[in-house]
């Protein structure tokens, strides 16, 4: 009686996926990317014998349908848009964070 429901969605194990940068630097490399879409090796333990992939979403489809229609969802748009963006270095993250050394014009005088 009152008691806290879990919700089964949030006790689900997510799947860790490749991260954007990794995926990105596939992408970059076209030789690479390739190999990735084309010759997937057949494995019975992934949907549709490994042979359906989304690169960019680092997914596996059962048919050659779903994979289509994947790609044409919003969620495949929203990931393809966030590789239009170049990521962030280390150092720009350091600056912005507030620790490294930023030019705040101490050393120019004008007199």
């Amino acid at each position: 009686m009152g008691g806290v429901k879990k919700n089964r969605a949030k006790r689900q194990k997510i799947k860790a996926s490749r991260m954007i940068d990794a995926i990105k630097a596939d992408l970059d490399d076209p030789k690479r990317a390739k190999e990735l879409r084309d010759n997937q090796p057949v494995d019975v333990d992934l949907p549709g014998l490994g042979q359906f992939y989304c690169l960019e979403c680092d997914k596996h489809f059962i048919a050659g349908p779903a994979l289509e229609q994947h790609k044409s969802g919003k969620p495949h748009k929203n990931r393809l848009r966030r590789f239009r963006d170049e990521p962030y270095t280390i150092q720009e993250s350091v600056l912005a964070s507030g620790q490294g050394s930023a030019d705040r014009g101490l050393g120019k005088r004008n007199s």
